[in-house]
């Protein structure tokens, strides 16, 4: 079913656009012949490569955003920024295309005049731009160890959810950052530790589909020590035994011993250790 949706949307993609319809295709590839069909094949190969490229490396690194994706592609803030804004182009020109191709459609089979469907497209776009559509939530939690992984570095929740227990560090995901450097700066916010103190890495999501969030959990070893900085919750170093399962202790509603429990079990039996 997944794959039928992904088929589904890159047709509709590509022809909403304008590129693929049976008339583009002889216009722009049969008046050239031999070429023209050579043409078209070789296009249709790249475009068939490139798409199958993309969707198994977001399959197999687990990315859900355009943001993500760049993350893994390229280290450089300055690529980034580029690649971003040439997406973002695209997605502006092909939204346009669309709308114009919706306009001539009904003008050609129905005689409308396009001001009209013009203007009903963009009366139906600002009311779906204005509607209040947040959809998912992205938020982070921090598991900070010390060195031996007998302690882990929780805050005491000042006001609610959780008000009053040990919880993880961490916030929300805001627009204009990727995932890692929101993880970085809720870190240093919250306690003081900085990117240079302590290497974070992405280990899973936790998806609330009922609660709209999407909840990335990152962990790190925090090796020589470091002046904690409290912002608005108290800091504690705890030990990790089986008090995590006190609930009246613990906020997360148990999940705080099901991560913990997966981060050890992969650092200890997996490659995590390596590095430290």
């Amino acid at each position: 079913m997944n794959i039928v949706k992904a088929v589904s949307v890159i047709i509709g993609t590509i022809i909403g656009a304008g590129f693929a319809s049976g008339k583009e295709i002889y216009i722009f590839f049969g008046q050239y012949g031999k070429f023209g069909i050579i043409g078209a094949i070789v296009s249709a190969t790249l475009t068939g490569v490139i798409i199958y490229s993309t969707i198994a490396i977001t399959k197999r690194l687990q990315i859900k955003s355009n943001n993500e994706f760049l993350e893994k592609i390229s280290n450089s803030s300055k690529v980034k920024i580029i690649l971003e804004n040439v997406i973002n182009a695209f997605l502006l020109v092909s939204f346009w295309i669309m709308c114009a191709g919706f306009c001539t459609f009904f003008k050609q089979e129905f005689k409308i005049p396009i001001i009209i469907t013009a203007s009903i497209n963009a009366i139906i776009t600002y009311f779906l731009l204005m509607k209040n559509m947040d959809g998912i939530i992205k938020l982070n939690l921090i598991v900070v160890f010390n060195k031996d992984l007998s302690k882990g570095l929780f805050c005491i929740r000042a006001k609610d959810p959780y008000k009053g227990k040990y919880n993880f560090v961490g916030g929300k995901v805001e627009e204009n950052e990727t995932n890692d450097e929101s993880a970085y700066r809720e870190l240093f916010e919250e306690t003081g530790i900085s990117k240079n103190d302590i290497e974070l890495d992405h280990f899973m999501d936790l998806n609330y589909f009922k609660y709209d969030n999407n909840l990335q959990v990152y962990y790190g070893i925090l090796t020589h020590g470091v002046d904690l900085v409290e912002e608005k919750n108290k800091l504690e170093w705890v030990e990790l035994n089986e008090e995590l399962l006190d609930n009246n202790k613990f906020g997360g509603n148990y999940n705080i011993p099901h991560i913990i429990t997966q981060i050890k079990v992969f650092l200890k039996n997996g490659t995590g250790l390596g590095k430290y």
